[in-house]
């Protein structure tokens, strides 16, 4: 009993949850039937990453990585690679992994899942990134509870959490026990597609009335403020260590810098300006490049439907922007070889 218990053990963490289940693309159809959530398309993004990159060495790929805010902030990858390659005058590969309330220790995982590829990383930043507390890094609310269950944590990231007090143990190593955690916890709170995407969908988003600037938005902002006094020096910690795996695997990172809804509350100066002083350093050092998209474009409160998530015409805008914005920047970096 204990060999087949142990037999199932590692064909689940070895060959179902590394590669074998995400290797049949008509799977994903089926499962977002039933799950909306953003892993699920992701885990396939990731293999079909891998795949293309071993059959396409010497095409450079650009993967935007990022949470909610970028999840809204483009249509679709075949429009934003169309948008590129006509603006580049070139063919050029797009891919996005971005899920809701996505955190850098999971942008760790995932570049580290990716390996050495030809790849340039497109790194989202704002404000609302250095608020996540050490709980939610992996293991989410009952809201996103466990998306990327299907990943390694590098012991990197496994060693930076344990110094903020989150250590699972095993659980941070075994695949099988974090999907079984995850299964059960998304049978015990009924999650299922209507309810956690009813909130950040991309193709609801032009139906959606733009930011009100009402006190519950302003809340909220209050909220990351206080959780940025908390939260910032670890989430920075782990921006520094994307930052690092990407260059360990040869691959160029870009920051990208969020735009905002423009409203006036003063609130939302001080978030922009508590980012700015963990980035500047790193910025000064020539570590990283850097696309500043929030005076990229004539940003409006009707491009938003909250300070962060932009509706379709502000969609419009911001692909336009860094379509641009990467235009000079493969001209200025010998096509992107740097």
């Amino acid at each position: 009993m204990i060999a087949w218990t142990l037999l199932i053990f590692i064909a689940l963490e070895f060959v179902v949850f590394k590669s074998l289940l995400w290797s049949v693309p008509n799977l994903e159809k089926y499962l977002l039937l039933r799950n909306n959530d953003d892993w699920v398309h992701n885990a396939f993004t990731i293999q079909k990453i891998k795949r293309y990159a071993r059959e396409n060495p010497d095409e450079k790929l650009l993967i935007y990585l990022g949470g909610s805010g970028s999840l809204e902030s483009i249509s679709s990858d075949e429009n934003m690679e169309t948008k590129l390659s006509n603006v580049l005058e070139k063919n050029i590969s797009f891919f996005s992994i971005t899920s809701s309330y996505m955190t850098f220790a999971e942008t760790t995982m995932i570049i580290s899942e990716l390996g050495s590829i030809n790849a340039i990383y497109l790194i989202s930043v704002a404000p609302y990134y250095l608020m996540k507390q050490p709980q939610i890094q992996i293991a989410h609310d009952e809201r996103t509870y466990l998306r990327y269950f299907f990943l390694p944590v590098p012991a990197k990231v496994r060693n930076l959490l344990t110094e903020y007090e989150l250590n699972f143990g095993p659980f941070y190593i075994f695949r099988t026990f974090r999907s079984i955690f995850a299964i059960t916890h998304q049978i015990k709170y009924n999650i299922n597609n209507k309810v956690l995407h009813a909130e950040y969908d991309r193709h609801a988003a032009p139906n959606k009335v733009p930011v009100n600037d009402s006190r519950e938005e302003r809340r909220k902002i209050d909220r990351v403020l206080w959780q940025m006094d908390l939260f910032a020096d670890m989430n920075f910690k782990l921006l520094e260590l994307t930052i690092d795996t990407a260059k360990n695997h040869r691959a160029s990172t870009i920051l990208l810098r969020m735009p905002l809804a423009p409203v006036k509350y003063e609130k939302i100066r001080q978030a922009e300006e508590g980012l700015d002083e963990y980035l500047v350093p790193l910025l000064k050092a020539g570590a990283i490049d850097y696309i500043d998209l929030r005076d990229k474009a004539p940003w409006k409160k009707e491009d938003f439907m909250d300070y962060e998530h932009m509706r379709s015409i502000g969609r419009k805008k911001f692909e336009n922007a860094l379509s641009d914005e990467l235009k000079h920047y493969f001209e200025s970096n010998d096509g992107g070889k740097r």
